[in-house]
């Protein structure tokens, strides 16, 4: 029989054990004791992607003035598959195009889509905006940005 105290020893050495295997396995981060990125990565370069309406139809063959921006989650649609799929067509993967046609269909009834990718910066006390469109959606077009040749 072992006494209350060397079990608590026993049980405290238990935990600290589990505690180091799993910030070991999960690069330095376990949920209760994470470090936030929003504190972590502060002052970082960063970028989103944006979905704002246009008109619907630009005359002069110029490429649509971002308009409003597209709320997405009462379209329960994820952020973040909207970015993975952006990404997709900026490598050159126009099928991920088709599939982000189909998951905004419902806007795009109403209008054209332009999704721009933001990219910010701190620059000294102020941050740094650069609008960046990826490609322009209507119902039956898609429409790749053209990037600079490097």
């Amino acid at each position: 029989m072992t006494s209350p105290r060397s079990r608590s020893i026993s049980a405290l050495i238990a935990t600290l054990c589990v505690y180091g295997a799993l910030v070991a396995t999960h690069q330095g981060e376990f949920w209760p004791f994470s470090i936030y990125p929003m504190f972590s990565q502060a002052g970082h370069p960063w970028s989103r992607v944006v979905v704002h309406e246009v008109a619907a139809d630009t005359t002069d063959g110029s490429w649509p003035r971002p308009g409003r921006p597209l709320a997405l989650r009462p379209l329960g649609v994820k952020a973040n598959d909207v970015a993975a799929l952006t990404a997709a067509v900026m490598a050159g993967d126009l099928g991920s195009g088709r599939h982000l046609q189909r998951l905004l269909a419902a806007p795009l009834a109403q209008h054209d889509l332009l999704v721009v990718r933001i990219h910010g910066r701190l620059e000294a006390d102020t941050v740094a905006l650069i609008h960046e469109p990826v490609v322009l959606l209507r119902p039956d077009t898609l429409l790749r940005y053209p990037t600079p040749a490097p």
